[in-house]
């Protein structure tokens, strides 16, 4: 704060800067959906002390006791400019920023760096950062253009989804991290903590993108060449927003053990709420003879013997562009497509699509999780999201079973309060869903599932409770889908033909650009480039330019077979 100014207007205007460009932070601090568990901090008591200017210096006691003034007593921004000058490789793709304090040294840097240059801002002490935020003007790190602020033990939960929108496979390994002074010797453990962030949520998973694109190579490229037939007579959840009532519950069905202890409640309440499965489900549900108003399916290659019952064929699916094509092409009913990135991103941009805001989860459940947030439903209910082995150590409902392995660094607590087997795979779910319920805007989140695993900041209830709660008479699911717009509505007329011409007009343009320059630039202003990236980026023969030709071979192929595909269905 400089003198003259005044406390509240101070915290007033970094309040407003963080609501509109940081709502989940805002919602951390000044909201309702706050942290569930703090850990104690290493500062004590924050105090400002005057200077010869009118930028006051910030001073901290440490829990040891210690007393340390974190800027110049004489002059706090002249210090962070001198400082400034001396920094070095801040013209990087992404770069780190340890220590927020005042503000003064994180400006200094963000006048230096590069044009293009993601920037996270790591303030290691939440007693710093509320002291700040009433004395001393933050609003720079909530309203610079690429900036995210992270504060420990306030939204440090949330680094892995920033970094997903920061890193690509192209900009990952160009970083740089910059130490404010005396930040990193008086915040050690905040310090590694942030290097092991960005090692874990950062590059790790770049690297598990990575080896997921490798492990989809064979059909992922073609699935999305090919379900593009299927656009025009369909929609995509944003469409949904203005048919579904908001009010009527949505219950999403996992295939964890404890759904069958639900089934019998769940045939009784299907006129208040509306039911949404998960495709592992599926089989146990049609079994029981309980068909969903819809199901998802958001992997490449999921097994069809999950859609054996002809019935499945004949209910609405969630899907994106990249899923199964076997799948796509058997079923009959409305296809529903929502997120996707990459080649289908781009055709949504041409054609003026509105394209789904929300990032889908690793599998199903965290998929309609996020399509229910997008469409704006205010009460989602899980049953069978267990998240941990069953009684009998099966992993899924009706007797399936993956295997049981005890592991001690995977115990939780259930709802009922008693200690569960989860794995590795469920141990990242229930750190998904605990940062998506907490900056979701729903205003309900209902565990059902008992016997799982306690997800923080949930309603646990019974399934009867909950829809004697929260449950409203609704319209069917497949009548409010007669009224929704197709894919294409209001757009440019698309033509399927076409884009497969233009893909083949690409390929060519493609193959020259490459001929001179594998890396040239130039290839990344195509749309069949966001195909050809995928052999780029999985690169299965660990030789670039070799990935790169088998790409480019496959695809040419690909296109091939869906024109002459396109042409027989015309016979």
């Amino acid at each position: 704060m400089r003198k003259g100014e005044d406390v509240n207007s101070i915290e007033k205007k970094n309040c407003e800067a963080m609501r509109r460009g940081f709502p989940e932070m805002y919602e951390r601090v000044y909201g309702c959906r706050q942290r569930m568990e703090r850990r104690e901090d290493p500062v004590t008591t924050v105090e400002k002390m005057e200077t010869l200017t009118d930028m006051p210096a910030l001073v901290v006691q440490m829990k040891d006791g210690t007393i340390v003034r974190l800027n110049s007593a004489y002059d706090p921004e002249n210090e962070a400019e001198f400082w400034g000058d001396g920094q070095k490789k801040l013209d990087v793709s992404n770069l780190f920023i340890f220590g927020l304090g005042n503000g003064v040294f994180a400006k200094e840097i963000l006048k230096r760096r590069g044009r293009n240059t993601n920037v996270v801002i790591y303030e290691p002490s939440r007693e710093i950062f509320f002291y700040a935020l009433k004395n001393f003007d933050l609003s720079f790190s909530f309203t610079e253009k690429d900036v995210r602020l992270i504060v420990e033990d306030v939204n440090d939960d949330l680094f892995a989804a920033v970094m997903e929108t920061m890193l690509d496979f192209e900009n990952y390994e160009d970083y740089n991290f910059v130490f404010c002074p005396k930040f990193a010797e008086l915040f050690p453990n905040g310090r590694k903590k942030l290097v092991d962030l960005y090692a874990r949520d950062g590059q790790g998973w770049i690297r598990s993108y990575q080896m997921t694109e490798r492990a989809k190579l064979y059909i992922s490229p073609y699935n999305q060449l090919y379900n593009l037939r299927f656009l025009k007579k369909n929609t995509v959840v944003p469409h949904l927003k203005k048919i579904l009532p908001k009010d009527v519950p949505v219950i999403l069905a996992g295939a964890g053990p404890s759904l069958k202890e639900e089934i019998e409640v769940l045939r009784d309440v299907r006129d208040r709420a509306f039911l949404f499965a998960a495709d592992s489900a599926l089989p146990y549900l049609m079994s029981e003879n309980l068909i969903p108003d819809a199901y998802i399916c958001v992997e490449a290659d999921k097994p069809l013997w999950f859609f054996e019952d002809e019935r499945t064929r004949h209910i609405p699916l969630f899907a994106k562009l990249d899923s199964s094509y076997k799948l796509l092409d058997m079923h009959q009913a409305m296809k529903i497509f929502g997120w996707d990135d990459g080649f289908p991103q781009r055709i949504y941009e041409d054609y003026q699509v509105p394209q789904s805001e929300f990032r889908y989860g690793a599998n199903g459940m965290t998929s309609l999780f996020s399509i229910c947030d997008e469409i704006g439903m205010e009460t989602v209910v899980f049953i069978g999201q267990d998240m941990c082995y069953g009684e009998d150590h099966h992993t899924h409902v009706g007797g399936r079973d993956e295997g049981f392995v005890s592991n001690k660094h995977f115990m939780y607590v259930n709802n009922k309060g008693e200690m569960v087997q989860s794995r590795l795979d469920w141990a990242k779910f229930i750190r998904w869903y605990e940062n998506a319920v907490l900056d979701c805007g729903m205003k309900h989140v209902v565990n059902c599932c008992l016997r799982g695993v306690k997800i923080q900041g949930t309603e646990v209830m019974s399934l009867t409770e909950a829809i004697d709660k929260y449950g409203k008479p609704h319209e069917e699911f497949g009548k409010l889908l007669g009224n929704v717009e197709k894919t294409f509505h209001r757009a440019e007329q698309f033509s399927l033909r076409k884009v497969y011409y233009e893909c083949q007009k690409e390929w060519e343009e493609i193959r020259k650009i490459i001929n001179e320059d594998p890396h040239s630039a130039q290839r990344k202003k195509y749309r069949l480039y966001e195909l050809l990236r995928k052999y780029e980026i999985a690169d299965p023969e660990n030789d670039f330019e070799k990935s790169q030709k088998s790409g480019m071979k496959e695809l040419s192929k690909y296109i091939e077979k869906c024109l002459e595909e396109d042409k027989l269905s015309e016979r």
